[in-house]
């Protein structure tokens, strides 16, 4: 079994997962990303953690 790590992720801040273990966080430069296991790649959601609320905020 093939293991990737994320180095950069120690630089980060986690701040949730997407309900797979794949862990989402805010970059040093504000960036909100995923860090995608399956797939092996990081994914920007956002430019910003204000960015990132925005986009996912439902009003109820």
């Amino acid at each position: 079994m093939k293991l990737i790590f994320f180095p950069e992720i120690n630089k980060s801040l986690v701040i949730a997962d997407d309900g797979s273990g794949n862990p989402i966080a805010i970059m040093p430069n504000g960036e909100v990303v995923l860090f995608d296991y399956d797939t092996e790649e990081k994914q920007v959601l956002s430019n910003s953690f204000e960015e990132f609320i925005e986009e996912n905020f439902v009003e109820w």
